[in-house]
This record gives structure tokens, C-alpha cells and sequence, in this order.
């Protein structure tokens, strides 16, 4: 059976792409206020083993927020390798 999750770094370039489109600027910029995704053991993140800590201003902060909501909601498990 193949393993259809996402990477961390799929995950990071979806979260862009949508907050892009969404809000504006380029996804690069965006990869920026993301930062990195951090892969959780499922044991102890049993709904979604993915977490972002987004930086940026309050309003950046609040759309990664809700990215990361929409997202995790198709793709709540990612997978560790790159």
C-alpha cells in the first residue's frame, strides 16, 4: 500500500501557495512566516502529528492560522521523510 501523506515540506509549500492566493504576496515570503514543519509522534498528537510557529504580524499570524486549520483538515498526518 503506498503512503499518500504529504511530506513536512509539501505540507509548508501547500500552506504558501494557499495563503498566496488567498492573502496576497508570494509564496516565497509566505515560507518565511510559516517557518519549518514539525512532525509530532502521533501518540502524543493523535488528530494531526503536524505543527507550525508561525512569526510574522498579528494579521499574517491569524491567516497561517487558519491555513494551517484548512489544511490539516485534508492532511492531518505527514509524513517524517523530505
Amino acid at each position: 500500500m503506498a503512503d499518500d501523506r504529504l511530506t513536512a515540506e509539501q505540507i509548508r509549500d501547500l500552506l504558501a501557495t494557499l495563503l498566496a492566493g488567498a492573502v496576497g504576496r508570494e509564496p516565497a515570503a509566505w515560507l518565511d512566516a510559516i517557518g519549518p514543519i514539525t512532525i509530532h509522534d502521533i501518540v502524543w498528537r493523535p488528530r494531526c502529528n503536524w505543527s507550525v510557529e508561525p512569526k510574522g504580524s498579528r494579521a499574517q499570524i491569524a491567516a497561517i492560522e487558519k491555513a494551517v486549520a484548512i489544511v490539516a483538515a485534508e492532511h492531518p498526518y505527514a509524513r517524517a521523510d523530505s
